[in-house]
């Protein structure tokens, strides 16, 4: 007897402390590469640094305008964007001949198109360096999506140009 406690009382608390710590093992390394596992990291925020801009392209290919959102509209977007949560991560929508697409370049070289898919939009993101693989998934924000909408039903009448704002698009 140890502490007024029999030898097999104590074999059962062991074995129950050890039942306790296997039992929760997998969850902490599930946690532990939950980032590896996740989407969750996938969408970043854009910091507003100097030299953030934003280009907007509508059209087709044979005919399209393009034109730089003034900073006041640019800036909107990309709090609108910085609010947007992930729907899923998809392979970019390729071969788009005709519509929106979104371009902005930050201020640290990277690159982020958007267009948009289903009701939402879909983002690609690349960096600067040349060892990095572009990052494609779709999102979701009420405002951009309103946006996009916006735009394709103006699409015929309205073009990007230097003069042109959000407000226009209303």
């Amino acid at each position: 007897m140890l502490f007024g406690i029999s030898y097999t009382e104590w074999t059962g608390y062991v074995i129950a402390i050890l039942f306790i710590i296997l039992l929760s093992l997998p969850n902490g390394v599930l946690k532990r590469f939950e980032k590896y596992y996740s989407n969750d990291h996938l969408h970043e925020g854009i910091p507003l640094k100097e030299g953030t801009s934003v280009f907007l392209h509508v059209g087709t290919e044979e005919k399209s305008q393009e034109g730089k959102l003034p900073s006041a509209e640019a800036e909107q977007f990309i709090a609108w964007f910085n609010e947007a949560r992930l729907v899923q991560k998809i392979r970019f929508p390729a071969g788009q001949r005709r519509g929106i697409l979104v371009h902005i370049t930050t201020g640290t070289g990277e690159h982020i198109n958007i267009v948009p898919y289903r009701n939402d939009f879909a983002v690609r993101r690349v960096a600067e360096s040349k060892n990095t693989r572009p990052v494609e998934y779709w999102a979701k924000q009420e405002e951009i999506s309103q946006f996009f909408d916006k735009l394709t039903a103006a699409e015929s009448k309205v073009y990007a140009d230097e003069t042109t704002t959000i407000s226009k698009w209303d």
